[in-house]
């Protein structure tokens, strides 16, 4: 829940974690043998779901999450459909725990959230780096690595 973000001052996975157990996620559909999909999903996601309630659409949605920052191929077309319902509840729910943590005088989960909404926007994680956003080929993002530019020259 928000509080606990609140109390614990969690990193991003866990406030998207925490985000994603909002009633507005109740709806998302779980279909039948999507829980072996969701089990699958799961083994290739970074941050690992303990508990294995694979049929949960808040954990179906945690786990759609994670495979679009992290840009993992969704194993059916049917979740390209439920992640974009995913994306558009999150920019709800997100800004309602701005609005919340605002109001308790939270600044640094202000942010963190904001950094959160720039993550979804991108589909990247807050700690890769933003060269993987341009259209470049492998080496010459190497190149730029290399040369240790936090900006374009």
């Amino acid at each position: 829940s928000l509080q606990n973000c609140i109390q614990r001052r969690i990193g991003n996975s866990k406030i998207i974690r925490a985000s994603c157990f909002a009633t507005e996620f109740e709806g998302l559909p779980v279909r039948h043998n999507e829980d072996s999909l969701n089990e699958a999903l799961a083994k290739i996601c970074p941050v690992k779901v303990k508990g294995g309630m694979w049929d949960n659409p808040h954990i179906k949605a945690y786990l759609l999450l994670q495979g679009h920052l992290s840009r993992l191929p969704l194993p059916v077309t049917d979740y390209n459909t439920d992640l974009k319902s995913v994306l558009d509840q999150s920019v709800r729910v997100l800004q309602g725990m701005i609005d919340i943590a605002y109001e308790l005088g939270h600044l640094d989960l202000v942010l963190n959230i904001i950094n959160l909404f720039q993550m979804l926007i991108q589909a990247q994680w807050i700690n890769q780096s933003p060269f993987l956003n341009l259209k470049l080929n492998h080496k010459e993002i190497f190149e730029l690595h290399q040369k240790r530019y936090s900006y374009l020259p």
